[in-house]
């Protein structure tokens, strides 16, 4: 037989004690523009209408059984003279069934948070909660014995409600369930929470004006950064890195707890990084700032590189760009300057013979030996599109290479012990090296990328 919600709200409630929040929720999908605590009252406000019309008229539910019901009702005041007018009293304690009075003191326990969650800048945020396994399989056991097919989870409204208190004390914030700035979980019932601040990501250009310096911080892999005499007790190999020079003011600006550094590509430890500069995206976690003046911030950066790295052209960013950096490095065009030591020297019209050679070649490359401890052993195919060859003495040349991202320029120019191939050693006939390295030129489509940076 099928009851109507009155039916079913005194069936359940001559059995158990619910507050107005759980057991409006029972209905949670019936109604709109209605909060769970409004159904609930709604329920039990009717429920004391029928119950005096019962009384009166002797029709409809019976009385006795509609008070019985009532008086399983949690925390609700305008019931209580209702009851008081009728000699009724509420029997044992009066705690909800499911929630044990979560929701009566919500507010109260949601206060406890709101000072550490005022240390953060944010515009948007999102809530969510972890509840006990008693709670959960309270309702779910509830629900499956009076077959209630129109409920929400209490999941659902906890998250709901609490945001709901949030927003109260930040008005001028806003929730966002992709991309909100912070996340606060609270663990049910003790309401310890904890506070996940989404990165921020920043885009720029560097530029590496010194050798010697490595794109990222290179742990020592003897004591794992513990530091140790081969490292100087130091814990990494060098003594500063790009990343660190950029990373250190962006976390003390931003007031974060570290920072990961995303390069579209990078350029060998004893090679300079010039023109316009490599892209990278700075990934900071925990930044309790996260709305700063980047030109401010670029200014800064600079003057704690101190000549060693050049940032440029900062740009709030998103994880997305991390994606398409990496990927795009792979394939665009970049231009390289290299001082190559020959063995002996080759006639001009060797270099000329090799101008044209390289036009436009399609290189096979197998991983370099000297980068084959931290690179898969692989054939790659790389382009050359231009190759521009200046004698500086008899046995020393400058090479400008234009070529694929992902190419080894020295090794094309080496030749690798025969892993590269062409390669200009093997087409002069002589045996080159390259003694110095510029990286001149990443082409970047900055404009593509900054369709997505926000």
């Amino acid at each position: 037989m099928n009851l109507n919600i009155l039916e079913k709200a005194v069936k359940i409630l001559r059995e158990y004690k619910l507050c107005t929040n759980c057991l409006g929720r029972m209905f949670g999908m019936l109604g709109t523009g209605l909060t769970n605590m409004e159904r609930g009252e709604s329920i039990v406000v009717t429920l004391m209408m029928l119950a005096d019309e019962a009384a009166k008229n002797k029709g409809g539910l019976e009385s006795n059984q509609v008070i019985e019901a009532l008086q399983n009702v949690v925390d609700f005041k305008p019931l209580d003279k209702f009851l008081s007018e009728r000699a009724c009293l509420k029997q044992g304690e009066n705690i909800c069934y499911i929630c044990e009075n979560i929701f009566s003191r919500l507010e109260e326990s949601i206060k406890n948070s709101l000072n550490e969650i005022s240390s953060y800048e944010f515009k948007t945020f999102l809530v969510g909660t972890n509840i006990g396994e008693k709670i959960i399989e309270r309702e779910d056991n509830f629900r499956a014995k009076y077959s209630l097919t129109w409920g929400e989870s209490i999941k659902s409204e906890l998250n709901r409600e609490i945001g709901k208190i949030i927003k109260h004390y930040f008005p001028e914030v806003e929730t966002n369930f992709e991309n909100p700035h912070i996340v606060i979980e609270y663990s049910i019932p003790d309401f310890n929470y904890k506070i996940n601040v989404t990165p921020v990501f920043i885009y720029g250009r560097y530029r590496k004006l010194v050798r010697g310096i490595p794109q990222t911080k290179w742990i020592c892999k003897s004591c794992k950064g513990a530091g140790c005499e081969r490292c100087g007790f130091k814990g990494k190999m060098y003594e500063i890195s790009v990343e660190e020079l950029i990373s250190k003011p962006v976390i003390d600006k931003l007031k974060g707890v570290n920072a990961k550094f995303h390069g579209a590509g990078r350029e060998d430890i004893d090679a300079i990084m010039s023109g316009f500069g490599r892209p990278f995206v700075l990934e900071v976690k925990g930044a309790k700032k996260r709305f700063v003046e980047l030109k401010h911030l670029e200014t800064e950066i600079n003057e704690y590189a101190n000549g060693k790295v050049e940032v440029s052209d900062l740009n709030w960013s998103s994880r997305s760009i991390i994606r398409k950096i990496k990927a795009l490095s792979k394939i665009t065009r970049k231009k390289y300057k290299a001082i190559v030591q020959l063995t002996s020297s080759v006639p001009d019209e060797k270099l000329i013979e090799a101008e044209k050679y390289f036009s436009n070649m399609l290189i096979q490359q197998r991983t370099p030996k000297r980068v084959a401890h931290r690179r898969s052993d692989k054939l790659r195919e790389k382009q050359v599109y231009s190759l521009n060859i200046r004698r500086i003495s008899d046995d020393r040349l400058e090479v400008i290479v234009d070529c694929q991202g992902g190419l080894y320029v020295k090794e094309l120019i080496s030749g690798d012990d025969g892993r590269t191939k062409p390669s200009l050693s093997e087409i002069l006939g002589a045996e080159a090296k390259c003694i110095q390295l510029d990286v001149l030129e990443v082409d970047f489509p900055n404009n593509e990328l900054k369709t997505e940076i926000f």
